[in-house]
């Protein structure tokens, strides 16, 4: 495990305590972050960030790409199941859609990474419709 310059953080949530002691957590990101300076390492992390934001769409082209993208990711999603398509539905911007999709399927990590460093929901719906 090597920490990234990009990262995503959210609050924690506990979820179950195991009999032996252990937490099981659930983070729900929040926020995508961008590493301006380490503060600290051990016994934890400290890091300065700023948010790490999306840029605007370009055109109303790209903005009509992104939105023909979601629908045909859709279009697999449902052909997966119809539980997955139901829990991506049209109510959310491209932007929350375009991360949404990793707390329904697993990707690569490495994939996961790339997409958080993306600045654009097109650019990761094209490759998560790619993958």
């Amino acid at each position: 495990y090597e920490p990234c310059d990009i990262f995503s953080a959210g609050f924690a949530e506990i979820t179950d305590v195991t009999p032996d002691g252990r937490l099981l957590v659930e983070i729900k990101m929040e926020d995508r972050f961008e590493m301006l300076e380490e503060i600290q390492t051990i016994p934890f992390r400290v890091v300065k960030c700023r948010r790490f934001k999306d840029r605007p769409a370009e055109s109303d082209e790209k903005e009509a790409q992104t939105k023909n993208l979601r629908r045909q990711i859709n279009v697999h999603l449902l052909a997966m199941t119809d539980e997955v398509g139901e829990s991506l539905g049209s109510q959310l911007t491209d932007e929350e859609y375009s991360f949404r999709i990793f707390q329904t399927i697993r990707f690569d990590p490495e994939l996961m990474q790339d997409c958080l460093e993306m600045q654009t929901p097109a650019d990761r719906l094209r490759l998560l419709y790619e993958v």
